[in-house]
């Protein structure tokens, strides 16, 4: 499955507020009262779309809330109300006024399927597919109400069904730019992808190395996202050295838990000695609310960050525990990393940053902020450059000793605070650009060496530490240019400095997905597709039920239809077979499906209590979700 967290699309909100302004201007008259005998007063709803399409959403509710506190009867502007407060990000607020505008307008079908899919952009799927649900229980038809389906199949990790509704919403002659957009989220996600990047890394410890990476994703399922990344470290020190790095791994998500998986493992070869090592990783996403998640990581990983370790053979097997949090375009975390060493030295650090919008326009978003970090190790490396007598053999008194971190850097009592930028900017749905940059002040006890006679009298070297101030700084500039949709270009730079080295890092990228092409709907006019509407006409109207006696009757003349079909594709099937067709396999899959639902429907009892017949019907009213699958994935002539 596609690698991202929850969140929010903004094509999706601004398609939604297209839409939202669409079916209220279709339906519902928006004017604010005119008054006999005066001038019309300022249309509010009008001056409150416009606030909203430049994205000033807490002008627009205060003027909105203005408006209500005078007309407390206007369903528009609770609902409008519930709009603004969903994309400032106050999910609780909207939440509660599209239930009073629900109460206000109980009939308005438009106003639930838009409540529906905010719920659904709030996280809140269960709540959403209930409500969905019993739209259609109750004999609702709408092509939107397929758009949903795909969008709460989307969000929880099934694109194979998210793709089967959406062939379904755009068969539709009233298609949206939030249908579009979805369909292009959900193809992405579901197609298999292949990344080729190169990157230039130098650095003043000296270290100089051409990193090239090869990447592969194949999505089969929620529970099975294959990937395969290869690595290649070209150092170009003294001597020439290569540390190639070839790892695999599996995506796995868990709607209901909220939780999603990252497994893997791998094998790499240092860059001396010719020896290898094994790497793993593990990582968990939890979301906790609708506005914090927490991740837990630990990996084992190769060590070649300065440059005694690229020639020794150091690996890391590193904790991480994060908190983040997010509210629209407010962004914070709070962190703990550890590093175990082979020598079972520590290294560990904690950090908190955050991030405020202070600026947003059409095209992007200027945030600023402040961050704050904590490093230290159990034992630092410091050690001397040259060995004890060849120290003693140039040494004069007032020379320096010269050190190095060896072989991997340990911080020893790292103070950083730092103000924080980031500008993010989509200049199309082609091209966005980010840069972000911090510059901070920072103190660090740093290691010096010096000689000094032991009880014996005999020279030694001694460790000390000085505190000392600098001032450390980042930047990073990304660009994404995506061809079409399904080659994307990419090129970054990066700047760090800190007090212990300064490194420029630059790489350019390119990415092809291969989406899986859009098969053809079947033929209205068939056989097959006549009788599957049939079908699914039936089960739509079983809401109609008096009783369990014209229930079971209802569900005979289903089964009994489900049954024709499904003989009829096994028939066809082994027609075909003796051909050597593929369409052989199309139809014994076909077959299943059909089969499976009969078996489900014989394995249920209809001679339920009352409570028992409507959670029947629910039952079956879901068992037409799984037709549409037969009918609009995949399973056709």
């Amino acid at each position: 499955m596609a690698t991202r967290k929850f969140t929010i699309s903004p094509k999706f909100l601004y398609a939604k507020f297209i839409l939202f302004i669409a079916i209220v201007l279709s339906h519902s008259h928006l004017s604010a009262q005119v008054k006999a005998g005066k001038a019309p007063p300022v249309d509010t709803f009008k001056k409150a779309n416009q606030l909203i399409s430049k994205k000033k959403f807490r002008k627009a509710h205060n003027l909105l809330n203005a408006y209500h506190k005078n007309h407390p009867k206007d369903m528009n502007a609770v609902w409008q109300q519930a709009q603004t407060k969903f994309w400032l990000g106050n999910f609780k607020r909207s939440d509660t006024l599209y239930k009073t505008a629900v109460k206000l307008k109980p009939d308005n079908d438009y106003l639930r399927l838009n409540y529906i899919s905010s719920l659904a952009d709030m996280g809140k799927m269960a709540q959403a597919t209930t409500m969905l649900s019993g739209m259609e229980f109750s004999g609702r038809d709408y092509p939107y109400m397929d758009m949903l389906h795909a969008k709460l199949y989307y969000y929880q990790g099934d694109y194979k069904q998210a793709a089967a509704y959406m062939r379904k919403a755009l068969q539709s002659d009233n298609k949206t730019e939030e249908i579009y957009n979805l369909d292009d989220e959900i193809a992405y996600a579901r197609s298999p992808r292949v990344s080729l990047s190169t990157a230039y890394l130098s650095d003043n410890q000296p270290i100089t190395a051409i990193i090239s990476t090869l990447k592969a994703e194949d999505y089969f399922n929620r529970f099975l996202d294959l990937y395969l990344v290869c690595d290649e470290y070209h150092f170009m020190q003294n001597t020439v050295s290569d540390a190639p790095w070839v790892r695999i791994g599996d995506k796995l998500f868990f709607p209901q838990a909220g939780l999603r998986i990252n497994v893997g493992g791998g094998v790499f070869q240092f860059p001396v000695k010719n020896e290898t090592g094994f790497s793993g990783n593990l990582s968990l996403n939890e979301k906790l609310s609708q506005h914090f998640d927490i991740d837990l990581g630990v990996d084992h990983v190769p060590y070649f960050d300065s440059k005694t370790s690229i020639d020794s053979n150091i690996t890391a097997t590193r904790f991480s525990a994060m908190l983040n949090w997010h509210l629209r375009n407010w962004a914070a975390q709070a962190a703990f990393i550890n590093s175990t060493y082979p020598d079972n030295n520590n290294v560990y650090s904690a950090y908190g940053w955050v991030l405020a919008p202070i600026a947003q326009f059409r095209h992007g978003v200027l945030q600023i902020g402040y961050s704050s970090s904590y490093s230290n190790s159990n034992q630092n490396t410091y050690t001397a450059v040259n060995s004890l007598s060849e120290i003693l053999a140039t040494y004069t008194t007032g020379s320096s000793i010269a050190g190095i971190y060896n072989p991997y850097f340990t911080p020893n009592n790292q103070y950083i605070n730092s103000v924080l930028a980031a500008l993010s900017l989509n200049f199309s749905k082609k091209m966005s650009l980010n840069i972000n940059a911090d510059v901070g002040y920072g103190t660090i006890n740093n290691p010096y060496l010096y000689l000094n006679k032991d009880n014996s009298g005999n020279y030694a070297v001694i460790k000390g530490y000085s505190n000392v101030s600098f001032y450390p700084g980042d930047a990073t500039v990304a660009l994404n240019y995506h061809i079409d949709k399904t080659w994307l270009l990419s090129a970054k730079y990066i700047y760090h400095n800190t007090y212990f080295f300064t490194s420029n890092y630059v790489s350019l990228g390119i990415e092809k997905s291969f989406q899986r092409a859009k098969k053809k709907q079947a033929d209205p006019k068939s056989t097959f597709s006549r009788l599957i509407g049939e079908i699914e006409n039936e089960i739509q109207s079983l809401y109609k039920c008096k009783d369990a006696n014209e229930l079971k009757a209802s569900v005979g003349k289903i089964r009994s239809e489900l049954v024709t079909l499904r003989n009829a594709q096994k028939s066809k099937a082994d027609t075909y077979e003796s051909k050597g067709s593929d369409a052989a396999t199309m139809l014994q899959d076909r077959y299943d499906a059909l089969n499976d639902m009969v078996n489900d429907l014989d394995a249920v009892n209809l001679d339920d209590n009352a409570d028992g017949k409507t959670n029947k019907k629910q039952w079956l009213i879901d068992k037409l979700y799984e037709l549409t699958s037969v009918n609009y994935n995949g399973y056709r002539e």
